[in-house]
């Protein structure tokens, strides 16, 4: 009966043990998946960070042409509002010259008439 209580006890002292051992490899395992994840996750964080730049800096090229392309736009609006500014001053002289002929005309028109009424009258 001892025995049989020793041998039960020892049984049960290596189930224990042999319990214990798979504990510890499903532990560390575990552990190791865990640590893979993490690696992984790390890994995609920087692929993202990586990206995000990337994006960035694209971002960046096309904002620059933007501005450049607004920039460009502007000066030829100012340039165009420039000569249209210039025509219009170009076509209000070109009015006031024809005032000044048609005037002139007038004047010449009087002048004739005036003249040809002393001739007509002598």
């Amino acid at each position: 009966r001892e025995f049989k209580l020793k041998e039960q006890i020892q049984n049960e002292q290596t189930e224990r043990e042999q319990i214990q051992r798979e504990f510890q490899k499903r532990e560390q395992s575990l552990r190791e998946e865990l640590n893979q994840q993490i690696q992984r996750q790390k890994e995609i964080q920087l692929e993202h960070q990586l990206q995000l730049k990337k994006v960035e800096a694209e971002n960046e090229i096309h904002r620059n042409r933007i501005e450049e392309l607004l920039k460009n736009l502007k000066e030829q609006n100012e340039h165009q509002i420039k000569m249209e500014m210039k025509k219009e001053n170009e076509l209000q002289d070109l009015k006031s010259q024809i005032r000044d002929l048609l005037a002139q005309q007038q004047n010449l028109v009087s002048q004739q008439q005036k003249i040809q009424l002393e001739n007509f009258q002598v």
